[in-house]
């Protein structure tokens, strides 16, 4: 077998693709090559100079330490205009009960529920603004509400900004994108 090179020479801003299929049918395996992080095989995957990728797994990390550093990570430096940022994306996403809890260390895994995490996450994600994102199945664990609220807001923050790509199961999230 061949080393294969895939170069991304161009960002499609305002495109979102999806790609539905039932369990095991190679659907993760599939973004984390797109996403360079599958660690078989052989090959490059390059992503156009300076521009940011984040991936987003079903179960999303979150370090022990201040929720605030859970909600921005991996950035380690946080000022007072994060903080209205980090607030506002708490109130947006219907996560505001947890405001006022920022400096709180926890192990936040052990906190949160997946839901929770999952909404995090996407707090994360819209904290950094990332050119390309991948989703892998990263609503899972939320109802179809929670999950169309979630990928509205993705849509209308990031719209003019990232290209977005995901895996999933549910027909419900055919509505966000176009392929």
């Amino acid at each position: 077998m061949h080393e294969t090179r895939f170069y991304i020479t161009t960002r499609f801003a305002k495109s979102y693709f999806f790609y539905i299929g039932s369990s095991g049918s190679g659907k993760s395996t599939f973004l984390r090559t797109l996403a360079g992080i599958w660690p078989y095989g052989s090959g490059t995957i390059t992503f156009p100079i300076g521009d940011t990728v984040a991936f987003l797994p079903q179960k999303p990390y979150c370090p022990v330490g201040s929720l605030r550093h859970c909600l921005t990570y991996p950035s380690t430096l946080s000022s007072s205009d994060d903080d209205m940022k980090i607030e506002h994306l708490l109130n947006l996403c219907q996560m505001n009960s947890w405001c006022d809890r920022l400096d709180e260390i926890q192990d936040w895994s052990q906190v949160l529920s997946l839901g929770e995490q999952q909404k995090m996450a996407f707090i994360r994600i819209l904290y950094h603004r990332p050119q390309w994102l991948f989703l892998d199945e990263a609503t899972s664990s939320l109802d179809e509400q929670a999950e169309t609220d979630l990928y509205s807001i993705l849509i209308q923050q990031l719209m003019n900004y990232s290209t977005i790509i995901s895996v999933g199961h549910r027909n419900s999230l055919k509505q966000f994108h176009q392929i």
